[in-house]
């Protein structure tokens, strides 16, 4: 999923995937830099921990 979002990014400004990586992925992490409204520049990051799976689910047969 990480690369397909890299691949969005890349093809929404018309530049490559590495370009896309080598400008926006920070200390390993993916983040996109944006300004607040309060004037801050500030980063949001690329959350890939997974999620916990729900106790409750059916088999569809």
């Amino acid at each position: 999923m990480e690369y397909s979002m890299y691949k969005t990014y890349a093809a929404k400004y018309t530049t490559s995937k590495k370009k896309i990586i080598a400008k926006y992925k920070k200390n390993g992490v993916f983040s996109i830099p944006y300004t607040n409204k309060k004037g801050y520049e500030v980063r949001r990051e690329f959350y890939d921990k997974g999620f916990k799976r729900k106790g409750n689910y059916r088999i569809a047969i």
